[in-house]
């Protein structure tokens, strides 16, 4: 009888959830998109990482950009579009519900550690068992995009430095600031290590990745041997691809034309998965399908609802039958590459790669799968969001673009009548490295990184975090303590005002706290 009271109080609680979204615009996900003129006159302008920018080449201005914002990454925006904003909340909120009602012996209460007088950080830790709801209702906001749940929980609690949230219900503590996230994470494994947050996730990613492994014996071995495809010869191996990827694009722009420069750079970073990653030979005609195939993928792992479905009912979905595809499409080449040896491709360097403090062991196939996987995910979406804020950014200081034009016509008459090649670029082009940090430092991609949990209780900053709690951080608010950025009009994290590329070749300037390519797996 308790257990049937216990099912209905938890029926009963997810359907007052399904009425208040009904009910209220409170719990309505800001989904959508806003358009508007931009250019180098304008207000500041702060966008996510969907921003499109589109530029008419034959303008009479250098460029006119367009900006269309949407708060979470284009392929989640086309996969929800069609659904209205109660029913997409619904959706996550149900599966929220769902996902708690299997964990809840372990989600709620989250004391602190007796054993320590250090207290709790600040922050709320939400309703009991559901934790903070505000954590799907503020996914992003206009001014400064996605990732704006952990700018207002530090608001709130008046500690940016750290403050606790409960994603899922679950107990967890962001630290920023690099002198805290380097106490944290540079003890992967000891204070602090990754957990399977979701056996469906898990299975969409292949199970076997650098991302999902927990233990430090394994994960060191990993990285060695998946390291080896990633090494600067292996890059400058690369190159030859990398540049006929960027031709083949720049050859589809055509003067007169308005571009969506996001399909642009997605299309790059697709053409490099399957050229340079995977090492594939595609004709012209299985291209299309191998840029849906990732779509659908990635879409799937994106989506809640499908990480919660049994395995068997995955492989029916659109997201099942992409990833059936792309596991072919590398076993295809693993029996290539051991018919015909190595190309120069990243699946190349991982299936000969040899552990050198073993040269008997080598990486299994689910190992060379399951880390594709992850350099897919790693090396497309999130390669092409970075690469169209770069490009909006241009549009806007047509100075910077110009520098970028001289540093880079000063290198190719330096070595006039050479292929370009890696060392050409980190030699030669101090500018475009500060460019790409400046980039990365004032719209960084990653909102937590994956979460790791506490192995043991520890303090930082005088708060204890305890065994079990979630530690993650957050880069935007890591960047914005950073004392070397700090400027009075506040406008450091200001596309317009704040963009500042030489702050990296200053070494009295220079960020002290860049974190935002450290940590993201």
């Amino acid at each position: 009888m308790t257990a049937i009271k216990k099912n209905l109080l938890w029926v009963a609680t997810i359907i007052l959830l399904l009425v208040s979204t009904y009910k209220t615009n409170a719990f309505q996900l800001p989904i959508g998109s806003t358009r508007g003129r931009v250019n180098s006159n304008s207000p500041a302008v702060q966008i996510n990482h969907s921003v499109v920018t589109q530029y008419n080449v034959n303008s009479p201005a250098p460029f006119q950009t367009q900006l269309k914002l949407s708060l979470v990454p284009s392929i989640v925006t086309k996969t929800v579009s069609k659904i209205s904003p109660q029913a997409r909340t619904t959706l996550l909120l149900t599966t929220a519900a769902y996902f708690l009602y299997k964990n809840k012996p372990k989600n709620f209460p989250a004391p602190s550690d007796s054993a320590f007088s250090e207290p709790l950080p600040d922050g709320s830790l939400g309703c009991p068992y559901f934790g903070n709801l505000s954590f799907f209702t503020k996914i992003g906001e206009k001014s400064t995009g996605a990732g704006y749940f952990y700018r207002f929980q530090a608001y709130r609690s008046g500690s940016p430095n750290m403050f606790k949230y409960a994603p899922l219900g679950s107990p967890a503590i962001i630290v920023n600031g690099m002198s805290n996230i380097k106490k944290v994470f540079n003890k992967e494994f000891k204070l602090v290590k990754t957990g399977v947050i979701s056996d469906g996730f898990t299975d969409l990613m292949g199970g076997e990745s650098l991302l999902f492994t927990t233990d430090p014996v394994k994960h060191q071995y990993l990285r060695r041997l998946v390291g080896q495809s990633m090494t600067p010869d292996q890059i400058s191996k690369a190159m030859p691809s990398l540049i006929k990827s960027a031709n083949d694009q720049i050859d589809t722009l055509k003067v007169g034309e308005h571009f969506e420069m996001e399909k642009i750079l997605t299309s790059f970073t697709l053409d490099v998965a399957w050229r340079q990653i995977l090492g594939l030979d595609l004709n012209e005609d299985e291209v299309p399908t191998f840029y849906n195939a990732v779509e659908d993928w990635i879409g799937g792992i994106l989506n809640p609802v499908l990480s919660l479905m049994p395995s068997a009912m995955k492989v029916r979905t659109k997201c099942g039958r992409a990833m059936k595809y792309l596991i072919s499409k590398v076993e295809d080449k693993l029996q290539k590459l051991e018919a015909n040896g190595q190309d120069g491709s990243t699946l190349s360097g991982m299936y000969f790669a040899k552990d050198d403090e073993d040269p008997t062991k080598v990486l299994t196939k689910q190992n060379i799968i399951s880390n594709t996987f992850l350099l897919i995910l790693a090396g497309t979406e999130t390669a092409a969001s970075t690469l169209t804020v770069a490009m909006l950014v241009l549009g806007l200081h047509k100075d910077i673009l110009q520098k970028l034009k001289d540093e880079q016509l000063a290198m190719m008459a330096k070595h006039a009548g050479k292929e370009m090649t890696r060392d050409m670029l980190e030699d030669d082009c101090p500018y475009l490295d500060a460019f790409i940090k400046e980039v990365m430092r004032i719209k960084p991609l990653a909102t937590t990184g994956a979460m790791r949990f506490a192995q043991e209780t520890f303090v930082v900053d005088g708060k204890q975090i305890p065994k079990g709690y979630g530690v993650g951080f957050n880069a935007y608010l890591t960047h914005q303590l950073d004392p070397a950025i700090k400027e009075d009009d506040n406008s450091h994290m200001d596309v317009v005002k704040g963009f500042k590329p030489e702050r990296w070749l200053n070494e009295d300037t220079k960020p002290t706290e860049y974190s935002t390519s450290c940590f993201v797996f």
